[in-house]
């Protein structure tokens, strides 16, 4: 299935991250993160923010982290950032 999504994406010059419920991650320097496509917050405090995004968890450690703003599906994140980690297949799946 993720392998038509693909292809369906590329035909018809759709952005695969909408097609295929992958994250987006946008950077404004160290201080600023945006993400679309996340499927909830699994933990935070100032220093390590995990996010899940589809099955998977993406961590990000830094100083003085701060949720500025948070929608069903994106987030924007400032502090200083100092890492991000992809970890594949450890989010497991959300079912609504």
């Amino acid at each position: 299935m993720e392998h038509f999504k693909k292809q369906f994406a590329e035909v018809f010059e759709l952005s695969p991250e909408i097609i295929m419920d992958l994250p987006l991650i946008m950077f404004v320097g160290q201080q600023k993160l945006y993400i679309e496509n996340h499927k909830g917050i699994l933990a935070y405090n100032e220093d390590q923010l995990k996010i899940r995004v589809k099955a998977n968890v993406l961590t990000i450690k830094g100083e003085k982290l701060l949720i500025d703003e948070i929608k069903n599906d994106s987030l924007t994140v400032s502090g200083c950032v100092v890492s991000l980690q992809y970890q594949k297949g450890t989010g497991g799946e959300r079912h609504d």
